[in-house]
């Protein structure tokens, strides 16, 4: 039985009391209930414009200038179309977006590089960031390059907007029963990315980074503030980690490794006292068709999926070309073999790399991998039917490999002196006071030197590391 669609969110309620958000010029905003608190105010806004003369962006005639038909639309490559959509007003924006959704569609499909579309970002006045914002929020959510609470801010109005069409739809007359069964399954995937966000009280602050509604749902989740954190990890799932089943225990995850990495680093710093001040951001990152057990067979989504995570690392490393932070990936299962195709090209590089549960990676060697001074790590459980079986290639947990070993077995924590638990089978790596949780929030913040590795000599190592 269908119920009475619920009342809207706060986020719906926001966006629709500023359906075109402006700031005058020389305005400043913040507080509740304008469309950009101070601090996304500081992210997006730029003082002073990016005057690079040669860049295509700035040289492109303004898209009011350009007949709107489908022959001359499909003749812009996404560069220029990005470009020239900066020169819309917002009826024309709403316009190009109810009419050309495919050409938004394909913009996201192919979108120009990273460093293209931060450059392009700070060139744009703070009302034409704006009018995007609203006009397309689907683009400036998605676009790797832009800044992260900015995107954060779009993507929160295209949920809101989707969840309030979705909830339209089931209570419309004219829409038959498959229809608004189908609406109402895809509304409630939606609800459980809501519900990962938190509230606006959450602690650590949540952006949601990623956003593609469409019928395979994929988003991406960062804890803190991606635009500063000095260090950064990314956690990609495997098998059956859909946004609809896995959306909110992975954000939980994400919150259990941000907790643990913002504890060692404050434990370092009485220590050390820069240690102390270093912040950190984990991201649940569903950024992918995650496979089941029809599509678990073949590597087509771990390709998909590379080629996406390897965009978002080029977009965070555009983003924070002045302050890069030190990023790690975290990949469980199908998800670590997706993460090694993404580092295996060359194009996209991390500090370091952690694997658990891996079926396979493509790669022959660590060697192969643009992971910085073989920061590779594999952990493998007891009775996990996954690992050693090479199933898409070689095993990364081979001595042959090369990687480190990381133990997940349990025992002491010779820096907390505490007892941790071991982990079985193929999903409890994440386990809440494991020895794996604990080595993956340390290789995240650098720490590599103290990750045990189920040696004898663990903890003497670990104390004359302190001393």
């Amino acid at each position: 039985m269908l119920h009475d669609a619920p009342a809207p969110s706060r986020a719906a309620t926001v966006a629709r009391a500023h359906p075109v958000p402006r700031i005058a010029q020389g305005e400043e905003t913040g507080g509740s209930g304008t469309p950009f608190d101070a601090r996304t105010r500081r992210a997006i806004d730029s003082t002073t414009r990016v005057d690079v003369l040669d860049t295509p962006w700035q040289q492109a005639a303004p898209l009011t200038t350009v007949v709107l038909d489908n022959a001359t639309l499909s003749r812009l490559g996404g560069a220029t179309l990005l470009a020239r959509l900066a020169g819309l007003s917002d009826q024309q924006i709403a316009h190009f977006a109810t009419e050309y959704p495919e050409q938004l569609a394909a913009l996201l499909r192919f979108p120009p590089p990273a460093p293209f579309v931060t450059d392009w970002w700070r060139g744009l006045t703070a009302e034409a960031m704006l009018v995007l914002t609203n006009g397309v929020p689907e683009l400036v959510g998605n676009l790797d390059g832009i800044p992260f609470r900015a995107r954060d801010f779009a993507n929160r109005i295209f949920l809101a907007r989707s969840m309030e069409r979705l909830s339209s739809s089931r209570a419309s007359k004219l829409v038959g029963k498959s229809t608004k069964l189908s609406d109402h399954r895809h509304r409630e995937t939606l609800s459980k990315i809501e519900k990962s966000l938190g509230g606006d009280d959450a602690v650590p602050h949540r952006l949601l980074i990623t956003l593609d509604t469409s019928t395979n749902v994929r988003a991406a989740i960062a804890l803190g503030d991606l635009d500063s954190a000095d260090y950064v990890s990314y956690i990609v799932p495997g098998m059956f980690f859909s946004v609809d089943l896995r959306m909110i225990d992975l954000s939980d995850i994400a919150a259990r490794l941000y907790d643990h990495q913002a504890s060692f680093l404050k434990a370092f710093g009485s220590a050390s006292p820069q240690h102390g001040l270093k912040t950190v951001a984990t991201i649940a990152w569903i950024g992918y068709d995650t496979p089941n057990l029809l599509t678990v067979g073949g590597l087509d989504l771990a390709r998909q999926a590379a080629t996406n995570l390897e965009r978002a690392l080029l977009g965070l490393k555009s983003v924070r070309a002045a302050n890069p932070p030190s990023v790690t990936v975290i990949g469980h299962s199908y998800g670590s073999t997706a993460a090694l195709l993404a580092l295996q090209n060359g194009r996209a590089s991390v500090n370091a790399l952690a694997l658990v549960g891996s079926p396979g990676s493509s790669a022959q060697s660590a060697s192969q991998l643009a992971v910085e001074n073989g920061n590779v790590y594999v952990g493998k459980a007891g009775l996990d039917p996954i690992v050693n079986s090479a199933f898409y290639g070689s095993d990364p947990g081979a001595s042959a490999y090369g990687a480190k070993t990381m133990s997940v077995s349990g025992g002491f924590d010779p820096l907390t002196k505490r007892t941790l638990s071991g982990s079985l089978g193929h999903n409890e790596y994440f386990k809440p006071d494991s020895e794996s949780l604990r080595n993956l929030a340390l290789i995240g913040i650098g720490g590599g030197k103290f990750v045990t590795n189920g040696s004898e000599g663990d903890s003497t190592k670990t104390l004359a590391l302190l001393k």
